[in-house]
This record gives C-alpha cells, sequence and structure tokens, in this order.
C-alpha cells in the first residue's frame, strides 16, 4: 500500500480548517440562543441552523451536539481514528 506523507499532511491541513470554521460558525449559533433580543428558540430552528452548516462542511461526524428548546451546545469528539 502506497502511502504518501504530503498528501497526508495537505489532507490533515484543510481537515482543521474546515473544524475550525465549522466551530466558529457553530458559535455564532450558541450565542445566538443566549441573546436577550429576538433569541433563537425552538428545537426545530436550531436544528435547521445546524443542519445546514454540518452539511456545509461535511464534518458533523466530528461533533457532539446538544439541542434543546432554548439551548444549543456542542463539543468536538476527541477520540478520532483518523
Amino acid at each position: 500500500m502506497c502511502r504518501n506523507p504530503l498528501l497526508a499532511d495537505e489532507r490533515a491541513r484543510k481537515r482543521q480548517e474546515l473544524l475550525s470554521a465549522t466551530e466558529k460558525e457553530l458559535d455564532q449559533i450558541v450565542a445566538a440562543t443566549q441573546r436577550d433580543k429576538r433569541a433563537l428558540r425552538g428545537k426545530d430552528k436550531i436544528g435547521v441552523r445546524v443542519g445546514k452548516i454540518l452539511n456545509h462542511y461535511k464534518v458533523g461526524k466530528h461533533f457532539i451536539l446538544e439541542i434543546d428548546d432554548a439551548r444549543f451546545s456542542y463539543q468536538r469528539q476527541r477520540n478520532q481514528d483518523r
């Protein structure tokens, strides 16, 4: 089996960039659920916004999500086999 270390480094760098960009946008949703005026409420509305972000960056499998009616939180999975 052939392994290209340059390609592996490039893929790791790109994965980190995608994860960082996803976290940045998920943080905006967390802030939207915590603001005083026009807070984002409802599991369905929060779920749609989160789903759009995860579908855009295609890194949903790397996050653990918790969605309630008035709260949203997430964390990145730490033990990755890749």
